[in-house]
């Protein structure tokens, strides 16, 4: 089993980011976050569903925007954000920085900043696995909306 972790771990770090990471580019992303692995004032367990779409403004940068589906409890939230993404072309690391409104229900509706560092590990030219780490800061309530949370996205790039 040590062996075939190993291997994993060395494949997925050969891999190089041969990015599309240009002005012009587009991009798409479908991910799954929390998945009962993250810290938060109210959440005992949490699962969400999002989908990103952006556009290179310049080489590195790229604008985005995304809608989200969150369930936590008894509750399901949604949500809308926007931001935008620096990328490292050398290595496949990105950072982002993104505005976000979170709504679910009457007593929760909550603006809140979203800051994230992840990797992009190419399965192909135009497709890639994104693991994340991300922060919700809540503004409205700092205890009880923020949390931190791992993310795992499938990119594609055109």
């Amino acid at each position: 089993m040590k062996k075939v972790i190993f291997v994993l771990l060395m494949a997925l770090v050969s891999v190089s980011a041969n990015a599309q990471f240009e002005k012009g580019t587009k991009y798409g992303n479908v991910s799954l976050s929390g998945m009962g692995i993250g810290y938060g004032g109210t959440e005992d367990f949490y699962f969400g569903l999002a989908g990103d779409c952006g556009y290179f403004v310049a080489d590195s940068w790229m604008l985005r925007a995304g809608l989200g589906y969150q369930h936590e409890n008894e509750f399901n939230g949604f949500m809308l954000n926007l931001g935008a993404r620096y990328y490292f072309k050398k290595c496949g690391v990105f950072t982002g920085l993104g505005l976000q409104y979170e709504h679910k229900g009457q007593p929760f509706n909550w603006f809140q900043f979203v800051p994230e560092v992840g990797y992009c590990f190419y399965v192909s030219h135009y497709i890639s696995i994104e693991p994340a780490v991300y922060a919700d800061l809540c503004c409205n309530d700092w205890s009880n909306g923020s949390r931190v949370g791992l993310k795992l996205g499938v990119g594609i790039y055109w």
